[in-house]
């Protein structure tokens, strides 16, 4: 659930940077579009990270879930400095996202050692989400480009965007997921809660 709904939030981040950063903070703060995209790529990692300790915690594995916590500490302090004597904040920015996505791929390698399963079991649950996540990117970066490059109002530019992406989105994970039944996972808990949501919402207007 976390991946379903956190990956396009973050995906969002990275394709609509810079009309995002134009609507937000004025045309003045452009040169912080590439800072933005860094950061949104330091946070899809971390989604992709968030269901692996949970996994290992209910397996027993609270110290190897703090070995994995340290190394996490010691890789991105010393590639912030790093990175902000090399380039300043944008460079602190691009080495953090850089060493976060090595941390993920580690974090990845380790949890499959201790489940035993293959890795595609373990993104069996978030496939879905993943592959509507690279379709809205692809789709979202090269509209905004385009709709900048004809000088269209940043807000409007986003809005747009994000319409665009969402739909895609929600066509492509929603699809499949209604061709194959409806199965129980992340998509069937999010429309519960959110007919859940709407039946509270009838019966207190009422």
């Amino acid at each position: 659930m976390i991946a379903l709904i956190g990956l396009p939030c973050a995906a969002k981040i990275v394709a609509t940077a810079q009309p995002l950063v134009a609507t937000l903070f004025g045309a003045q703060w452009q040169v912080t579009v590439e800072l933005t995209r860094g950061l949104g790529i330091y946070a899809l990692s971390s989604i992709l990270m968030a269901n692996q300790d949970p996994v290992l915690l209910a397996l027993g594995r609270s110290r190897l879930v703090s070995m994995l916590i340290a190394l996490g500490v010691a890789m991105l302090a010393p590639a912030f400095v790093l990175g902000y004597r090399l380039g300043e904040l944008g460079g602190a920015v691009i080495a953090v996202s850089a060493v976060n996505v090595v941390l993920w791929v580690v974090r990845l390698t380790v949890t499959l050692r201790v489940v035993e399963v293959a890795p595609l079991e373990l993104l069996r649950p978030t496939w879905r989400a993943m592959i509507g996540t690279m379709v809205m990117v692809t789709l979202m970066w090269p509209l905004a480009d385009g709709l900048a490059a004809r000088d269209l109002a940043p807000a409007i530019n986003l809005l747009a965007c994000v319409v665009a992406g969402a739909l895609a989105y929600l066509f492509v994970v929603g699809s499949p997921w209604m061709l194959v039944g409806r199965p129980l996972g992340p998509e069937h808990t999010v429309c519960s809660f959110l007919l859940r949501r709407r039946s509270r919402h009838a019966g207190g207007s009422q």
